[in-house]
């Protein structure tokens, strides 16, 4: 075994899935920055970690849609792949945005759109506009590379499953990877890695560093959300540049409703 992606479109779940996961390894990770320890991102993969030549493999986080030029894919082994409902996911762009602006050096592109203009050129994009023009793709790009046909096994795991029940979702991650977990460890696993406790560890280092109202990872985490909550009349915007893309995969406006 070699590397295990774990993969999605940003801002879809990837992060909780690799604390649960870090978690069902034994590990204890309360904040974002120490869970590349465990689970490192793409680009800080050493090729001569020991792990990747192990049993049991490397888990290795990616938002990259899945090509030819994907680092490390001829030691691919299987991959975990993570979708999320679009819109759920232009939302929690908009959240993240801040957090974005603060953790690069330079200007996101449209940071400085107001919240309906940035919705509007998501939907006309096919996704963040940044992301779109790189390594990530559009959405749809980035969902069809993953969950088309692929040259290694993929599981592919809903957000939506995740919120419902985690403790089964991640029940299938382990299986799927071969490990091995009692349903105690399990239970213990998803505890550690509640969305309100991982956010309410977030508010303590940011008080602990004096910034209170700081940039935040960890936003509401909500799905099945509507955009005229933005701005009325972006659903229908949405369904009319979007819709059929989202309902190829399940995420028709029923849901979002």
């Amino acid at each position: 075994m070699s590397v295990t992606w774990i993969a999605s479109y940003p801002k879809s779940g990837n992060t909780w899935v690799r604390f649960l996961l870090a978690h069902a390894m034994g590990a204890s990770v309360e904040q974002v920055d120490d869970l590349g320890a465990h689970i490192p991102p793409v680009g800080r993969v050493d090729e001569n970690d020991p792990r990747l030549d192990s049993d049991e493999g490397l888990l290795v986080k990616t938002h990259h849609r899945l090509t030819p030029e994907l680092p490390l894919l001829e030691r691919t082994d299987r991959a975990i792949y993570v979708m999320r409902d679009p819109r759920d996911v232009l939302l929690s762009c908009i959240r993240y945005m801040p957090f974005r602006q603060a953790a690069s050096d330079r200007r996101v592109l449209c940071a400085n759109l107001s919240a309906p203009k940035y919705a509007r050129r998501f939907v006309r994009t096919g996704g963040d506009p940044a992301w779109a023009l790189g390594a990530y793709g559009t959405w749809r790009e980035n969902v069809e590379s993953w969950t088309g046909r692929t040259p290694f096994p993929v599981l592919t795991v809903r957000y939506e499953d995740l919120r419902q029940n985690a403790a089964r979702e991640l029940t299938r991650m382990i299986d799927f990877l071969g490990w091995r977990a009692t349903p105690a460890m399990i239970r213990r696993a998803v505890a550690k890695s509640d969305f309100e406790r991982l956010r309410a560890a977030e508010q303590r280092r940011l008080l602990a560093r004096g910034r209170p109202d700081g940039a935040r990872f960890f936003a509401c985490g909500a799905s099945g959300q509507s955009l005229d909550q933005i701005e009325p009349g972006l659903d229908e915007f949405f369904d009319t540049w979007f819709g059929e893309h989202a309902g190829a995969y399940g995420y028709d406006r029923r849901l979002a409703a």
